[in-house]
Order: structure tokens, then sequence, then C-alpha cells
């Protein structure tokens, strides 16, 4: 093949009438101003063997797109329009480095682009051909890091390639390998790629950005070794439950962990609580588990933590839920430097109220109402969460069991009594102090002497003058010892109309029409991160513990409407 000219001579004359027609008739641009035209030498593949050279001279206006040139071409008598119908201009460095041009490209600008950038010797051809014929050269890697290389057709999908290579590797099996993109420079930048993702025109937007990346073709759950360094940091989906792939771990409890996941089905990210059922067992909170999932079928609120899907295999409940990407209350006050101003608590303790008020009037008892539990959504306003503790009651008569945040417990469950609702409003006051004051109203290292000040001593008011009158009453009211003397023992409309919410209007609190004092930070909601250790401690099947009675959590599944998802 002859190169292309670098910098063909502009001719100083009027354009050809001919292609003033075509240019006027194909495209919807304005005619260019006469006497700009360039003269260009294109490669024309169905030439080939016909006799002759194989490149054709064109003249084009300035600026000309890349399928204006192509009709130009489909012009000249020995190229037949009918054979063309799939050709498209091709830009070619060399033998690999090669591009399909789009159609809005400019011609002139692609060569003034390469001549001004072009090192010495190197050289560019266009190319008229069926983009289908074109090859590029992928090297993947297999374990011990043996390569393949394999030449990627135009049309080639990720799914294509690892049925090559699958068949290439027949002593090993690869019914759960996929292609996995790593970024050389950053661990962190590892993905799978999709089956459907067209490798081709991956391979070309990486060499156009420069990008210098590795393709591995392995099990997810096989680390990659870059240096001294093992990580998984790739999108992993759960065999078990096949629509959702993880994508980190939020957190862990007692029974279990919290991970941030794609619903493939729909794209949406949401939170995948995953319980092993012999640990649910094991504590006796079979009860508990399965009132939280009552829970969260039963309550629609705007400050209450959405439940999309629940389902059990043989040795785990899942629980999807609304992905809260805003981090917790307790974060929030824990990196401030100062306590919260009485208006910006104010925010919070009103979307607090509503959604207690929405659980009492359903006959739950929270029991574990605390900052760590509240968090907040891409906006800033707060979701209630974390369910496991919490008790139905429908008679009022309460329950007694000692459970619960040390800081948060009320009197009332350290001195072993019945407690019901009640018991929020004390967890509310101490929420609101930590908001307010920036400490907890009581504390020792100890706990014996922690919940002996939080039977018989008050907080240090003294230490805390700066409290309007209204916040500093809505502080004692809430920490009552006594139960029945507490704010909200008869009601949560005598915590509404209390003094420190008298300019709060609770129709737009509720409707989400006051802005958060506080918008959050929010993430790429797509960065991964995943130990493989987690991975395999909540998703490898261990056959430990393995029969559960299945009575136990019968109706357990679970699957929200479209209007309660929403």
């Amino acid at each position: 093949m002859m190169p292309l000219h670098s910098r063909p001579k502009s001719v100083h004359s009027r354009i050809d009438p001919s292609l003033a027609k075509i240019h006027h008739q194909r495209s919807s641009t304005a005619i260019v101003q006469v006497g700009q035209v360039r003269v260009v030498r294109i490669f024309v593949d169905c030439e080939k063997g016909k006799g002759g050279s194989n490149w054709k001279t064109i003249q084009i206006p300035t600026p000309c797109s890349a399928s204006f040139c192509r009709e130009l071409l489909r012009m000249k008598p020995t190229i037949k329009h009918s054979t063309t119908e799939k050709y498209r201009l091709v830009e070619v460095h060399g033998v690999t480095d090669i591009r399909v041009l789009e159609d809005e490209d400019d011609i002139c600008s692609v060569i003034d682009s390469w001549s001004s950038e072009a090192k010495q010797n190197e050289k560019l051809t266009i190319t008229f051909k069926d983009p289908t014929n074109m090859k590029k050269v992928l090297r993947v890697f297999l374990e011990d890091d043996m390569m393949k290389t394999i030449a990627v057709g135009y049309d080639m999908t990720a799914q294509n390639i690892c049925s090559v290579l699958a068949r290439k590797m027949k002593l090993i099996d690869t019914s759960a390998y996929r292609l996995i993109l790593l970024t050389v420079e950053d661990l962190t930048q590892q993905r799978v790629i999709k089956h459907s993702e067209n490798m081709f025109a991956l391979i070309s937007e990486l060499k156009e950005k420069g990008t210098d990346y590795t393709v591995y073709f392995r099990d997810p759950l096989t680390p990659i070794r870059k240096g001294d360094m093992e990580v998984i940091s790739v999108p992993y989906v759960i065999p078990e439950l096949p629509r959702f792939e993880v994508i980190s771990l939020l957190g862990q409890g007692g029974f279990g962990k919290v991970w941030k996941v794609r619903d493939l089905t729909s794209g949406d990210i949401l939170a995948l609580k995953v319980m092993r059922k012999f640990m649910v067992v094991e504590r006796e909170m079979i009860l508990h588990t399965n009132i939280e999932l009552q829970m969260m079928q039963d309550l629609q609120h705007p400050f209450i933590v959405k439940l999309y899907h629940s389902a059990q295999t043989e040795e785990r409940l899942y629980m999807a839920m609304e992905y809260l990407e805003g981090g917790s209350l307790f974060d929030l006050i824990r990196n401030s430097r100062t306590a919260f101003s009485e208006d910006a608590a104010r925010f919070y303790a009103a979307q607090i109220v509503l959604a207690l008020e929405e659980l009492h009037n359903k006959k739950f008892v929270y029991r574990d109402l605390k900052l760590e539990n509240i968090l907040l959504d891409a906006a800033g306003n707060l979701r209630l969460t974390d369910f496991g503790l919490s008790h139905f009651d429908p008679t009022g008569n309460g329950v007694k069991s000692f459970s619960g945040t040390a800081i948060y417990l009320a009197p009332e469950i350290l001195n072993n009594q019945a407690h019901g609702k009640s018991v929020d409003f004390w967890c509310f006051g101490v929420a609101m102090f930590l908001l307010l004051c920036q400490e907890p109203p009581f504390w020792h290292e100890n706990h014996k002497e922690l919940f002996e000040e939080i039977k018989t001593k008050e907080p240090y008011w003294e230490d805390h003058t700066h409290l309007s009158d209204a916040a500093s009453d809505l502080l004692h009211s809430l920490l009552k010892k006594n139960p029945a003397e507490r704010l909200g023992c008869n009601g949560m409309e005598e915590v509404k109309t209390h003094p420190y919410f008298a300019t709060t209007d609770w129709e737009q609190v509720l409707n989400k029409q006051i802005s958060p004092p506080f918008p959050p930070t929010v993430l790429d909601r797509n960065s991964v991160c995943i130990p493989k250790d987690d991975l395999n401690d909540i998703f490898i099947d261990t056959q430990e513990h393995s029969f559960i009675e299945p009575e136990y959590f019968s109706n357990f599944s679970f699957c929200a409407t479209v209007e309660e998802a929403e």
C-alpha cells in the first residue's frame, strides 16, 4: 500500500460542479466556500486484483466529512455502489493501529492532525474497505502468566473471545471465567468485561486514550497479582443470586455483611444484606429477623429505608434494600469540627420524628435508634435502617429484654423492666444530645459505671449553656428517667408541638421541600473494591451448619411491587 500524502497541495480553483451537486444533496451543511479544495489519495480494497493501482485520487472540499468522502468515492466509475454498502473509511498506522472513522469525522482535520504529530518515518493510510474484515491483536493472560494471542474481529464480542479461549484451554473448567480488564497503573481500576461488549471497539477506545491495560481470562474470584499486591477488585456475580453483581463491601454486623450490588435486571445500585442462617439460629434471632423483614415489607415512608427484594437459599438470607450513598449521621457529626447548629439539628430531628411516628403507628418499637443507623441519601435526606432489634407490640404491653447500644440504653432496659415505644424517645434524646453537644449525655469506659450513670445521674447540663431554652427543654424532656414522664409517652403529637419545633412545617418536611444543611459528597457509585477473603466468607458454600429447619424462615421471600419500589 502506498501512503496517503500528508499535506496535499490546495487547488485554488472553483469546485467541480458535480462535487458541489453531491455535497448539496448528501450533506446537511452549507456548500463550502469556492476555492477551498484539496486532493487526497484513498486506498480502495475492492480494487485489488483488477489490475492497476489500488488507490483513487479525489478532490474534496475543506472541510469534508468521512460520509461525504465515501459518497465521492462511490461516484468513481470503477467502484460500484452496490458492492460498497458496508465500506467505511479506515485510518491505519502500521498494521494493528487502526480505527474506523466516524461519519462526522473531518478527513482534512485527521490528515493535518497526523501531520503535525507524526514521528519520523511514521506512515498513515486511509483505506476505503469493509470493516468486518479488520482485525486487532489482543493478548490475553491466563493462569501463571500464560498468554494467548487472539485476532479480534470488528464485530467480535467478549463472549466470542471467551469461547475461543475456552476451546484452547481444554484441561481447565472455564465455565465461570470472564474477561477481566486491568488498568496497569492502578489496580483498583479492574472490571469484568461484559459478555456483550464489542472488544474491537474497546481496544480502539483504550488505544485512543493511551491507557496501559492488560486483559485476563479467569474466574473473577481468582486474585490478580501485581508485584507484591494481590487483590480482587472486579464486580462479582453471586452464584446463588445471579441477578446481583457485587461492587463493594459497605459494612458488617453480628450476623452477616452488607454489600453494594448492582441489580443486573434493572441496573439499579442496591444494598444487599446477607446473613448466615446458622448464625441467626445460633444466636436465637429467628424472631427478630422475621420481624425485621415484616417491618420493611409493611413500612413505606420517605424516611425509612426501602426493601426491594428478599430471598433465601439453603445457607443464607438475602435482603436487597435501597442504597444510601451519603454515609451516616454519625459520620457527619464525627467529621464536624463543632456541634450542629440548632437549625441543622432541627432538620434531621424533624425527619426522625416523622419516621418514628410511622413506626409507632404500625405498632413497632425501634429499640435501636442511633446515629450509626441513620443513613443519608445522595441529597442529604435521612433514612432509618437496621431493624434487627425491633419489636412488634400490638398490645402496648412492651417487651422485657436487654438489647441495644450501650450509650443509648434507656434506664428501664437497665432495670430489666418491660419497655415499649418510650425507649425510642430516650434514644432520640441521646441522638439529639450528640448532635447539639457533640458528646453523649452519659459516658464511661467501663460499662458497669456507664449503666450506673444512666440510671442515677443527670447529664452535665452546666457544660452546655450555649443551648437555647427550647433545645435545652427538649433534651431534658426526652431524657427523663421515668418513661411515664418522658416527652412522647402520650403520643408523637406532643413532640411535634414542642417549642423546639415551633418553626417546623411538618408537611414540607414530609415532602422533602426543605434543603438539607449538609449535602453529602457522593463518590463513584460504580467504584469496585472487594477483598477476596470477604467474598469467600460470605458467598462460598462451606457445607457447615447447612441444614436449618425450613419453617424458621418460611415467608422470607419478597419482591416489592412497582408502586412500592418507587
